[in-house]
């Protein structure tokens, strides 16, 4: 959203856009926001929520750790890399477990905030498990490369929330947000 923000408020100049961060269980009402986009669905009474897209997570890179470390591909090899973890070390133990690795003690930093663990994985300092809806403009530019088909954390998504009698201010942004999202679509 940040990078495609600016032709958003270039069409807009009437609406003055405030970007907080919400956590993954807030919901609309306890944010005092007009629009929430986030983890997980809100089926509260008055509120619109639309499904954007899977929170499919695989290990990415950048090019400039696979330079320096080499060639990284089977399961074994990224399990041998510098893992950079979002909040816990959780996810990376049910990736190691599908991809038919033992659990082992994991190592490495873990990062509070997904923006910093994105921040870190382009930045070289290792291998991410990040969505990849998420972190698609990244991919598509070669800012990072997808290591595995081997997935996490499918079942869940992230979704655009907002008031059902929404007014014409949250209804151009969902409308534009939509469209940055699903380019084919809008």
């Amino acid at each position: 959203m940040i990078p495609a923000l600016g032709d958003f408020l270039a069409a807009n100049t009437d609406i003055t856009v405030k970007v907080v961060y919400a956590m993954a269980a807030q919901r609309l009402r306890e944010t005092g926001c007009d629009v929430l986009i986030t983890l997980g669905a809100d089926t509260s009474d008055g509120v619109g929520c639309e499904r954007l897209f899977s929170r499919v997570n695989r290990p990415v890179a950048s090019p400039r750790y696979l330079e320096r470390r080499g060639r990284i591909g089977t399961p074994d090899e990224i399990a041998a890399a510098d893992l950079l973890h979002d909040e816990t070390t959780r996810h990376w133990q049910h990736w190691l477990t599908k991809a038919g690795l033992s659990h082992q003690p994991l190592s490495g930093p873990i990062f509070q905030d997904f923006n910093l663990l994105a921040t870190a994985a382009i930045a070289g300092h290792g291998v991410a498990l990040c969505p990849v809806e998420v972190c698609r403009r990244e991919i598509e530019n070669g800012d990072l490369i997808v290591l595995s088909d081997i997935a996490v954390l499918e079942d869940e998504s992230y979704f655009l929330i907002s008031k059902v009698s929404r007014q014409k201010a949250a209804s151009a942004f969902c409308a534009w947000f939509k469209a940055v999202v699903n380019p084919v679509a809008g």
